[in-house]
């Protein structure tokens, strides 16, 4: 019964992601006799944290009752008050928790419940815990956002045909995932040629959820005012990214939610894109929510070959999402998701982990975590 009431608080956890970063997305269930009494989650950046959402639903008093939390309780004081005093106030028996802070700017409340008398578990299915709290533990550790790439293509590899058609090589349905994970990240970063060639929204349309910022690598500036992500700036930012030694007008702009951010020239360039210097600036600026936006935890590169390949070769890829099509189309020119990535023997090749293929519609959506030892 341990076993499914912890999962239970898992469950919730995950409801919290997209929603909480760049903090941890967490879930918590309280229960007396084994029966839930209580339960809540980590709902919205700077909102109360798992454990009070679960005290204030409590259908009974909750003194001597078992806590499952998926994170150590917090000792310190941030956006709002220490979860371990409402806690100790509430005099909860047992906390059973499945993975520990491990910062010591935010550790210590195991050991600040077992000083005021609570029995204190940790450990509990800490793997499946942990799998939910990477991007987190990324965050916390190197100051940048949680990257995932995504891309379609065709049963032999191709992103589109000789002639640059690729609506749709996939079904609505698998469009309806990629729009699901959208809304589970702050943040999608596109380059000015798929702008200038699809004319893209990334929004968040065929499921329920929020909007990402757009943000677009634009080396030269080249981003039309006559295009459609200013047609959504309201509900959906737009960052335009771009070389600080370029002599190009600038977008004038008074709509709400137009930013642009410059890099240090060298840093961008038309062809490569970002350098792995590059790719660090913007992934800490979006950390640290540069130019008004929100600060971003987890963010999506859905672009083009040129995009993809800078990032891979940088080395800030954390896990792919391959959606692929059972569909040949063949072709004369080189139309595949990734260029020149300096790799010239198999064994340099860019290998994943914790595989898993998934039948969306008749496709398969592949996804890995990639194994990488830092570029930059």
């Amino acid at each position: 019964m341990h076993e499914e009431l912890m999962k239970r608080a898992l469950e919730l956890a995950r409801l919290g992601i997209g929603s909480v970063e760049p903090n941890p997305p967490v879930g918590c269930v309280i229960a007396k006799d084994d029966c839930i009494i209580g339960g809540g989650f980590h709902e919205f950046f700077g909102g109360p944290h798992a454990e009070i959402n679960a005290l204030q639903t409590a259908s009974e008093s909750v003194r001597g009752a078992d806590m499952y939390v998926t994170l150590e309780p917090c000792a310190h004081h941030g956006k709002t008050a220490p979860c371990v005093d409402a806690i100790i106030e509430a005099e909860i028996a047992r906390v059973i928790v499945a993975s520990t802070d491990g910062f010591e700017s935010s550790g210590g409340g195991a050991d600040k419940l077992r000083a005021a008398g609570i029995e204190v578990v940790t450990g509990f299915l800490e793997t499946e815990a942990e799998a939910i709290l990477r991007a987190w533990r990324k965050n916390r550790r190197e100051q940048k956002p949680w990257v995932i790439a995504k891309w379609a293509m065709t049963l032999d590899g191709r992103i589109s045909t000789d002639i640059g058609d690729s609506k749709w090589i996939t079904s609505e349905r698998s469009r309806s995932v990629v729009h699901l994970l959208r809304a589970k990240c702050q943040a999608v970063i596109t380059g000015i040629g798929t702008v200038l060639k699809d004319d893209p929204e990334l929004t968040v349309r065929l499921v329920e959820g929020s909007n990402p910022a757009r943000v677009v690598i634009d080396p030269e500036r080249a981003l039309p005012e006559q295009c459609r992500l200013f047609d959504t700036i309201r509900s959906a930012p737009v960052v335009q990214v771009s070389s600080a030694d370029v002599d190009a007008p600038e977008i004038d702009s008074d709509e709400r939610g137009f930013h642009q951010l410059s890099l240090p020239a060298g840093e961008i360039a038309r062809k490569v894109m970002l350098t792995p210097d590059g790719w660090n600036a913007l992934l800490r600026a979006l950390y640290e929510g540069a130019g008004g936006i929100r600060p971003c935890g987890r963010v999506m590169i859905e672009a083009g070959p040129g995009v993809l390949t800078s990032a891979f070769r940088a080395g800030i890829v954390d896990a792919v999402y391959v959606f692929v099509a059972p569909k040949i189309i063949g072709g004369v020119n080189l139309k595949i998701p990734t260029l020149d990535l300096g790799i010239e023997k198999m064994a340099e090749a860019i290998t994943f982990s914790e595989i898993s293929v998934e039948d969306v519609d008749g496709e398969a959506l592949i996804t890995g975590l990639v194994n990488r030892v830092a570029k930059c």
